[in-house]
C-alpha cells in the first residue's frame, strides 16, 4: 500500500472515531422516556410546580417552564397553527386523529391530548369536567385509575372564581382546574396579582363566518376576568405528582 493510501486510511479511521464519540455524547445527554419535568430542578423550584400562587414572589407566567406546561403549549401551538375550531361536537380522541379529521376541539381536549403526550393518559383516553365540576368518569375506569395513580385529585368543595385570594392560596402552577362544565390549566400569576391560565375556551378564538377558530392567543397564558368566568366554581384540582 502506498504512503498516500495509508494516510487516507488513517484519516478515515480518525474521522470515524470522532463521529462515534459525538454520537455517544448526544445519546447520553438525552434518555428517551425520561420525564423532562424533573430535569434541572433546583431547591428554588424555578418552575413553581410545588409553590402555591400566593407563595410566588413577584410575577411568573410559566412561559419559561419545563415539562407539563411545555406540553400544553406544544398542543396549543398545533391547534392554533392548523386552524382548529372551537366545536364541542364529534371531537376526535387523539390530536393526530383530529389533525387528519375535522379539527374540532374544546377546553377539555387541549388537556386530554396534552396528558396523552405527557404519558399520564393512554392514547384514546380523555375526560371532561361535568356540571358538578367532577371528572367525567367512574373511579374504576382506566382513565380515572391512570389519573389517580399519577396525580393528586383534590376536591375543593366548590370555590367561587370571584374569590381570587382563596384560589391563590390553594392553586399551584400546572394545576388542572375542573369547574362546572369548564377546564383550564394554571400558568402562573402576573404583576397585577391576576391568575394566568392556559385555556381553550372561547377567549382565545376568532369567529370567521359560522366557524370559531383558535388564534395564537391559545399558546400564551392570560387572565380570566369575565363575568362568565367569575360565575364558575372550582370544584376539582388535578395536580400531577413528582414535578
Amino acid at each position: 500500500m502506498s504512503s498516500l493510501k495509508r494516510y487516507r486510511s488513517f484519516i478515515i479511521f480518525i474521522l470515524n472515531l470522532f463521529l462515534i464519540s459525538a454520537a455517544y455524547a448526544v445519546a447520553t445527554r438525552y434518555i428517551p422516556g425520561k420525564n423532562p419535568s424533573s430535569e434541572g430542578r433546583t431547591e428554588q423550584h424555578v418552575d413553581h410546580y410545588r409553590d402555591t400562587l400566593s407563595g410566588i414572589d413577584g410575577s411568573y407566567d410559566g412561559t419559561g417552564g419545563s415539562g407539563w406546561l411545555q406540553v400544553i403549549v406544544k398542543t396549543a401551538r398545533v391547534m392554533s397553527d392548523n386552524r382548529f375550531t372551537y366545536d364541542r361536537k364529534n371531537i376526535e380522541s387523539t390530536l393526530d386523529k383530529a389533525l387528519e379529521g375535522n379539527r374540532h376541539a374544546d377546553c377539555a381536549h387541549l388537556i386530554s391530548w396534552s396528558l396523552q403526550e405527557y404519558g399520564i393518559l393512554d392514547k384514546e383516553e380523555h375526560f371532561y369536567s361535568d356540571s358538578k365540576g367532577s371528572i367525567s368518569c367512574h373511579e374504576d375506569s382506566p382513565v380515572y385509575i391512570h389519573l389517580n395513580s399519577k396525580c393528586d385529585i383534590i376536591e375543593t368543595g366548590g370555590i367561587s372564581c370571584s374569590d381570587t385570594e382563596k384560589l391563590k392560596e390553594i392553586l399551584h402552577v400546572g394545576d388542572i382546574c375542573c369547574y362546572n362544565k369548564h377546564m383550564n390549566v394554571v400558568a402562573g400569576i402576573d404583576k397585577k396579582g391576576d391568575i394566568l391560565y392556559y385555556d381553550a375556551g372561547l377567549v382565545p378564538t376568532k369567529k370567521e363566518g359560522k366557524k370559531i377558530y383558535y388564534t395564537d392567543k391559545l399558546t400564551r397564558p392570560f387572565s380570566r376576568k369575565t363575568k362568565t368566568f367569575r360565575k364558575y366554581r372550582l370544584c376539582t384540582i388535578i395536580r400531577i405528582k413528582d414535578q
